[in-house]
This record gives C-alpha cells, structure tokens and sequence, in this order.
C-alpha cells in the first residue's frame, strides 16, 4: 500500500532540509581566503617558491624538506593555502597573491637565483605566476586585480619545476587509466554536486579548456615563441607519474603548448608517490626514484639532465609547427547540426583563396547538440572550453598565424560571443554570424576598443522564429538583472541577435553591422545550394569583403507577425511548460506508472531534438 500523502510530503520536506543543511555545511567550509604567502628573509641570495597540491603545505613535509637540504642557502617561500575538493578559492587571487609576494620579497633582498617548484595544482599556479611575471596579463584584472606590467624578479628564475601538474587542465570526462572505476564514479559525482551547488569553484576553474588554463597556454605560447625571449627563459623540467591515477598523461603533458620543456616519466609513481615519496628511509639519506630525479631536476643544469635522462619522448610525437600558415578561419555550426553545410562552404573558401598554403580553413565540429542541452547552461559552457582548447593548440601549431577570423550559425556564435567575454587572450578579426543566438546588447565595444575584434556581420532573418522565441526569452530575463551581473552571467547569456540585430551595429563606426533583412528562417543564410548566397558567404570569408551582402541585405521590414510573438515568447515559453504539465497531471491521475515513462519520454524527446 503507498504511503498516504501527508507522509510522502513529509519525507521530501526533510529529505530537502537535509540537503540544505549539507550545501550549506560544504559552502561553510569551502572557503575564498587564499591564505597567506610570506617570506622570512634570511639575508640569502636565493629563493626557492614551493607551491602546494590540493590540500596544502601538510602535505608535502618530505618534498619541503628535499629542497630545504638542495638548497640550504636559501628562502624559501611556501604559501599557506589550504584547499579541498570543495574549495571555492580563486586561482587567479591565488596566483597574484604569491607573485606579489615573489616580487615584494625580491625588491629587498636582490636574489641572485630564483626556482620555482609545483606540485600538481601548485604547479598550475606557479605557472600563472611566471607568465604574469612576463607582463602577460590579459586575465588579471577583476577581484580587485590589475596588470602590473613586467616584473624583474622573472630574469631572475633559473628554473620551473612542477611535479604532476595538470598543465593542459584536467578532464571531468576522461577516466586516467590508473584510477579505479569506483573512484572514477566518485570524483564525477563530486565534480557534478560542485557544479549544481557552487562548490569547488578551485577544480572548476582548471578543467580543459577553462579561463585560467586556455588563457594560462595562450599567454606560454606568447612567450615561449616570442624571439624577444629566445634561450633566455628559464628551464622548464616537467616530471609525471606513470601510474598518475588523477590526471591523464596527455593534460599532464600539454605537448602542443610545451616549447622546449623537458619531461621525465617516473616509473612507479601515482598522483599522491611522486611529491609525498620522496626519501626511501626515515632517517633521509636515501632517496627514492621520484626524490633522485625532483633532486636532478632542481640542482643539475638543463644540459646536464638531457645527457643523464635521455630523449625521454618520442621526437615523433612532438608537435609540428607550420610556421607557412598565417592565417586562420573558424567555420562552425549550431545545434541540431552536424554541420554538413559546412563542407561546401570549406571547399569553396580554398578554392577562393590566392594563396590556400598560407590559410587553414577549420572546421569545427562539437557533433550534434540537442535543444535540451543547448538550454543549460554548463552544456553550453562544455563547448566554449571546447572550442578554446581547440583555439590554444592551433595557436601553438601555427606560431606565425597573425589573424583569426570567424563563421558562425546558431550556438556557433554563442560559442564565440561567450569566449570573447570570458577569455582575454581570444582574438579575432573578422566575424560572420547567422542565426545568431547572441544577446541584442552583447558589449562589442569593449572588445573593439581593446582590440580584440575587427568586424562584425550579422545576418537578421525576419522569420527566424528559432531564435525569436528560445534564447530571446533569456534576453528579456537580463534586461531586469543588473548590468554587472548581466555582462557575468552564463545563464541569461542566450537572445535574439539573428532576429532583432545588435544594439552596438547603430553606433560603432561601421565595424558592427547588421545585414537585414534575409527573408528566412533560422537556416536560410546558410543555404549552400542557393549560389549566390554562398559566394557572399565565400568572399567575405577570403578576403573579408561584404561587397555581394546584397544577396542578404534585402530591402525589406522585419515582419510585424513574428515581431508580436517574439515579444510574447516569455507567454510561449509558459504556455508550453504548462501544458506539459497538465498533461502530466492527467497520466498521473489515470497510472502512476505512466507519468514516469511519460516524464521519461519527454526528457529524452528535449534531448534529442
């Protein structure tokens, strides 16, 4: 017999109390404070940076005491954070706090010699540090941040070690070899409980292709390559655990953005062995394979240890740069679309091209991406890092590659537009959108006036009543939200640019421009077989010309009906909320059994369509 309904209601009442009471026990404990980085200066001309993993200092007391021993002339500067799975820290606070630090202690004791040493996360962060050091400080502003130019501690650092660090970001989505599937099945459900709750905002902000770590390789990329800094940047020693249960080989390894970095494989070492393994016995006079090679890797020089250590990689499977292609264009699609179209237009941009060698023509595919996924939030967030991650490796592949252009449909823009606001090393030159899903007052002023965008074309179809009444409706929620937290938000970051235009095309000096109106849908600027909108598309991508938009830009109004009933698509939106509901209701009165196939038939039908 089912429990009466007073009981049932009873029980999720405390079933929600209780997990109110967890989030808030974890948002207690999961604290901002990025601790303290201090140095206790000895009068000593050298300075050794340790930076810890997840967890802290507690738990590197052998590792600390390797480099008390390698370098007993020395300060040494050891930051105090102590982090969890649940940490809601900011990197970037973080990283400013200890180079600071580095910088305030350098200005009065003059070193003669700094190393930086880090593990795991450490090691993520100390590299921010470095390249914040080289006046590469696109991302540090906001949270009270500012750029500070180039510092000269940096001529100073003899040598970057990091142990196990995520260097390419770490992937939720990818089981390292090493790791147990229970405790695969654990640190998923981990990382998802963070992502609805806010927690672990830490572990967050290094995934592949985040902020911190896509700018992170952008910025490394810039100066590794950079001929101002050829053979005067610092050694680069990279040692990974074979049996890594934490981070998989290839993240650890971040072979496209590494230039001229040494890497060692220790055999037996797993996340946790190769910074807590360090000695072979208590008394500290014998040391383990991971303590022997983190020694040679702190006190030999960079020569030295490629004699000892050997070609520890594969020369073939170091990354080739092109350094022939200067030139780059992006062509990707939107949702429900595996992008076929996009073939045409490729083969055809090539052909325009006067010098196709010179160019690479992308095309870039997340696969097919369903309504429903295209509605949350971090699914749309998953293809932002995506596409920055992809952005980072071609940067890496292609050194000389000096302009960056953009063809997008649908969620295509959107990827961009979220980039462009989220990351400060993105770049581009010339944009096409159609079918735009971008809000009407997305801020292409700041990023014109920073330079970071050329021109802006959008094509705006008077019937497309995709984007008039889906991610328009977003648009209306942001016009109430506050204009900081508007410009910040990834929930509301959806509206109707492909159906209303952008407000910025009215008032910047023809660099933003709207094309309307394409009698159409949302697929219509798109259509390959109609010729002469391809050659539009084609020209515009080859030379950047939009001399044949004409075939786009017809002289007609925005169509009165649609109009109506984009305004009303808050109305729409309810409606059909309801009558799903109410249709739930009635299954439910008549079998209880089949409102929960009917529950399960919908959420598959939004995520398939």
């Amino acid at each position: 017999m089912p429990a009466p309904v007073g009981i049932r209601f009873r029980a999720i009442g405390i079933g929600a109390v209780a997990l109110l009471l967890l989030v808030s026990a974890c948002h207690f404990h999961a604290t901002r404070d990025p601790g303290e980085a201090a140095v206790e200066l000895k009068g000593n001309k050298t300075l050794v940076v340790l930076a810890p993993p997840l967890g802290g200092a507690g738990y590197i007391p052998e590792l600390r005491r390797l480099v008390q021993t390698s370098f007993p002339q020395s300060d040494i500067l050891v930051p105090t954070y102590a982090n969890n799975w649940f940490s809601n820290v900011d990197p970037l606070v973080l990283s400013d706090l200890i180079e600071r630090a580095i910088h305030t202690a350098h200005s009065r004791a003059e070193y003669d010699r700094i190393v930086l040493l880090g593990y795991s996360l450490g090691g993520v962060v100390l590299r921010k540090v470095l390249v914040w050091g080289y006046g590469q400080e696109q991302d540090r502003t906001g949270a009270g941040l500012f750029p500070l130019g180039k510092r000269g501690w940096v001529d100073k650092v003899d040598r970057f070690v990091s142990l196990a660090a995520p260097n390419r970001g770490w992937n939720a989505e990818e089981r390292p070899e090493p790791m147990a599937r229970h405790e695969y099945v654990m640190a998923r459900s981990l990382y998802h409980f963070g992502r609805a709750t806010g927690l672990g905002y830490l572990m967050r902000s290094i995934l592949r292709g985040s902020p911190f770590i896509s700018n992170l390789r952008v910025q490394w990329i810039n100066i590794a390559r950079d001929p101002l800094y050829e053979d005067k940047l610092p050694a680069v020693i990279h040692l990974l655990g074979l049996k890594d249960e934490l981070v998989n080989r290839d993240d650890s390894l971040d072979l496209k953005a590494a230039k001229d970095v040494v890497f060692k494989t220790i055999a037996n070492a797993t996340h946790l062995l190769i910074g807590t393994n360090i000695y072979a016995d208590k008394d500290g006079s014998v040391l383990t394979e991971s303590g022997t090679a983190l020694r040679e890797a702190l006190t030999l020089e960079r020569r030295v240890l490629l004699a000892r250590w050997g070609d520890y990689l594969d020369p073939t499977k170091l990354p080739r740069e092109d350094p022939s292609v200067r030139r780059i264009i992006y062509i990707m699609h939107g949702i429900r679309d595996e992008g076929h179209w996009i073939d045409v237009i490729q083969t055809e941009i090539n052909r325009a091209l006067p010098d196709p060698s010179s160019v690479r023509v992308i095309r870039s595919s997340y696969g097919r991406f369903p309504m429903g996924s295209f509605l949350l939030p971090w699914d749309r967030q998953h293809n932002v890092r995506w596409f920055m991650d992809r952005y980072t490796e071609d940067r890496a592949a292609f050194p000389r590659a000096v302009q960056f252009d953009f063809l997008g449909h649908s969620n295509g823009t959107y990827i961009l537009a979220s980039a462009l606001r989220q990351y400060p090393t993105l770049k581009i030159d010339n944009v096409l959108f159609a079918g735009s899903v971008v809000p009407s007052h997305f801020d292409w002023h700041r990023l014109i006036e920073e330079k970071r965008v050329g021109s802006v074309r959008n094509i705006v179809a008077n019937l497309d009543m995709v984007v008039a009444i889906f991610p328009h409706v977003f648009q209306q929620i942001a016009q109430f939200l506050p204009a900081s937290v508007r410009r910040e938000s990834t929930i509301f970051d959806l509206g109707s640019a492909g159906f209303n235009g952008f407000q910025a095309a009215t008032d910047v000096g023809g660099q933003v421009r709207d094309i309307k109106f394409l009698d159409g849908g949302h697929s219509a600027a798109i259509d390959v077989t109609d010729r002469a909108k391809l050659e539009a598309i084609v020209d515009f991508a080859a030379s950047g010309s939009d001399a044949k938009f004409a075939v786009f830009d017809k002289p007609l109004n925005s169509n009165a009906i649609a109009g109506y009933i984009s305004n009303l698509s808050w109305l729409i939106w309810l409606g059909l909320i309801a009558g799903a509901i109410a249709v739930g209701r009635i299954i439910a009165g008549r079998s209880r059994r089949y409102a929960v196939l009917y529950v399960g038939v919908m959420v598959a039908l939004v995520f398939t369509i």
